[in-house]
Parts: structure tokens; C-alpha cells; sequence
């Protein structure tokens, strides 16, 4: 089985843990060939070291439904797509040659998976309900891959407002390790992890949080900020915090997985909240984006409102409220009173959806469908 991913950049993001896991489920259950066409990224050496191909090529980010919305540059491409999709060809058409199926993700890399053949299947994975994952800008430049995954009932319903009525979902996979919590906690105080690239778009809830972490004892609880603090805004509020809050910095998969097994609470959305909770921590959703009720804060996770949740892929946007320091205190206080047996019943939902074997079997289903009906 030959397969080849195509991603704008290869870095530790949740949409690029998405193909990673997926990649090495494929490699470690099918022995396939994994290709990564890409533009760059930091984990593009280690990538290498597991054994698969990674070849790097000019892609353009997408962050608009309109090409006359496009930073000028990027507009140039555009503009000159009749040509460029021969140098594309041209230039990965030996890489893609005896493919099994294309995979797809964001914008540009899937105009560029589009162009190259029409006898591969060409499955096209949406994250997100911005223009960053499915843009308008597709029917323009005439993309229609084979078939659209979608990793919730949210990403689905959305792409049904853009005429797609026939997407799949397939949640993301997530692949947790066994770890000894006795051998990673030395802290006796309550430790609170957020999870959350320090940057200025996610005010609300960096700032939500630092609230709540001035107004408690810092006796009874520790805190961690786990992302990336290089912004000029990330650079500020870490020096402002750092006496009282442990800034990580951007981490390896390891690295973040060993410091989620400290926490006694963790605040996350997406991926890292589903990552937490298999790691069998009690979570809050505080989100940053507002969804269509109002909100952002999604709050304590629990039994009761982990399908709803799962509908909006742990994003808190079906929430009402939004992130608000006495909320995240609030959901903090009521986090130590769920039951092992409670976290338990939430573990065993999430692994029989995000277990990395069942997302790959359900994408290969996706796989010979479409083949079918080429």
C-alpha cells in the first residue's frame, strides 16, 4: 500500500497529529509506503528518522473564501495556476506514481493533491469550520476531491452549508501511551495545565486563566501553560506570570504528554482536551472562538455532556458562556469531585471512536468506497 499525505506544513499541530497517527497506524498495521508532500516544518527530520519520505515543495497558506482576499504573493499563485500545476506534475509526479489514495489537508495542498491525477482517490480531511480548512476558493480553481472527512458533526453540518451532503466523519485518532502517574508526580499541590499557544487571538482565555491563577493560593495549587510564548504578546504575559506559572514553551509530543501527566486538571480544546481525558485527567473546555449559542466555555467534561462536546470536537463553541476566570475557578473546584469510575465511563466512549485501529480502518473503508465508485 502506497499512500501520500499532503499538508501545508509538518509541525506539532492537532491537524498535523491527525496524519501523523494515522501514518504510523498505516505503517505499523498495512506496512505502507508513506509519503508527506509538504512545505516545511520542524518535525520534517524526525519524520525522515521513522522511515518515511517527506519531499518538500512551495505551498501557500489559505486563510480566505475569496482570491482577491489574499495577501499579494499569494494572489501571484494564483494567477499563474495554469503553469504551475504542470510544475507540480512534472516535478511529483515520480513520488506519486502507484499511490493508493492521495490524503489532503488545508487549502492549497489540496488544490495541488487535485491537480495531479484523476484515477487516485483523493480523500480531503476538514478540521475546522474557517476558511483555513475548506475555502470557497476551491470551486474557482475547480477542486473536487474523491470524498470529505470530517472530523465532527460540526465540520459535517458545515460542509453541508457548502453543498458537500456526502462527507464522513472520522474523529481524530489519538495514540496515548501507558504512563505511571506515580513516577511523574513530585508536586503535592493541585496542578492546573492549560493548553494554549500564547498569542494574542487567544486573549480570552490566557487571560481567563491568569485571573483565576492571581486570586488563589498558590500553596494549594501549581500551574503550567503548555505553547508556544515567541509572540510579542506570549513574550510579555510570560515574563509578567512566570513567578507564579511554568511557561513550557512549544513541546515535543513526548514532553507534552509526560507534563499532561502531572496535572491533576487540565484546560484544553481539540485534540489536547480528547488527550488529556485518555490520559484520564479531568478537563475543562475553554475555548476562544465563539460558536453559534453565544459562547466558547464549554466547562467540565463529564459523562453527561461528552457527546455533545464530541458534536463540536471538544471545542466549547456549543456553550452559552463565555471563558470567564470565576467559571474556570468554578469547573476547578467541581473537577476534584468527579469519580475514578466516572473518568473511566468517558475513557472507554472516547477509545472506541479515537482509538488510532478504528480510525484507520474506518478510513480505509472510506478508501475502497470511493475507488468503487471511480
Amino acid at each position: 500500500m502506497k499512500c501520500v499525505f499532503f499538508i501545508n506544513t509538518l509541525n506539532r499541530g492537532g491537524s498535523e497529529q491527525y496524519v501523523y497517527s494515522l501514518a504510523k497506524q498505516l505503517k505499523k498495521e498495512k506496512n505502507a509506503e508513506v509519503i508527506f508532500i509538504s512545505s516545511n516544518g520542524v518535525m520534517v527530520e524526525y519524520l525522515r528518522e521513522c522511515g518515511y519520505k517527506v519531499i518538500l515543495i512551495p505551498f501557500v497558506g489559505i486563510n480566505t473564501n475569496k482570491i482577491s482576499d489574499l495577501p499579494r504573493k499569494h494572489r501571484i499563485f494564483y494567477k499563474n495556476w495554469f503553469w504551475l500545476k504542470f510544475f507540480y506534475k512534472t516535478y511529483l509526479g515520480k513520488y506519486i506514481k502507484g499511490a493508493d489514495f492521495f490524503l489532503s489537508q488545508q487549502g492549497y495542498p489540496t488544490i495541488v493533491a487535485s491537480c495531479l491525477s484523476k484515477t487516485i482517490p483523493h480523500i480531503n480531511i476538514v478540521h475546522h469550520i474557517l476558511p483555513n480548512e475548506y475555502t470557497d476558493i476551491y470551486e474557482a480553481v475547480n477542486v473536487k476531491p474523491s470524498k470529505f472527512v470530517a472530523v465532527s458533526e460540526e465540520v459535517r453540518d458545515f460542509l453541508v452549508s457548502k453543498g458537500i451532503h456526502d462527507s464522513e466523519v472520522i474523529q481524530n485518532p489519538i495514540d496515548i501511551p501507558y504512563l505511571d502517574e506515580c513516577k511523574w508526580r513530585n508536586d503535592k499541590r493541585n496542578n492546573i495545565v492549560l493548553l494554549s499557544h500564547v498569542h494574542e487571538e487567544k486573549r480570552s482565555t490566557i487571560e481567563s486563566f491568569l485571573g483565576f491563577v492571581e486570586d488563589v493560593d498558590t500553596d494549594k495549587y501549581g500551574f503550567t501553560v503548555i505553547g508556544d510564548t515567541s509572540s510579542e504578546y506570549g513574550r510579555d504575559i510570560s515574563d509578567k506570570f512566570k513567578h507564579v506559572v511554568n511557561f513550557t514553551g512549544s513541546l515535543t509530543r513526548d514532553e507534552l504528554l509526560s507534563e499532561l501527566n502531572r496535572a491533576d486538571c487540565v484546560i484544553a480544546v481539540g485534540r489536547s482536551a480528547l488527550e488529556a481525558l485518555l490520559l484520564r485527567k479531568r478537563v475543562i473546555m475553554a475555548g476562544h472562538i465563539i460558536g453559534k449559542n453565544g459562547g466558547n466555555f464549554g466547562g467540565l467534561l463529564t459523562s453527561e455532556n461528552i457527546s455533545e462536546a464530541a458534536y463540536y470536537n471538544y471545542s466549547g463553541r456549543h456553550a452559552k458562556e463565555i471563558t470567564s476566570k470565576d467559571r474556570i475557578a468554578i469547573c476547578i473546584q467541581e473537577s476534584q469531585s468527579i469519580s475514578t469510575d466516572e473518568i473511566e465511563k468517558i475513557v472507554g466512549e472516547l477509545e472506541s471512536k479515537h482509538l488510532p485501529n478504528i480510525v484507520m480502518e474506518k478510513f480505509l473503508a472510506v478508501v475502497v468506497n470511493v475507488r468503487k465508485e471511480m
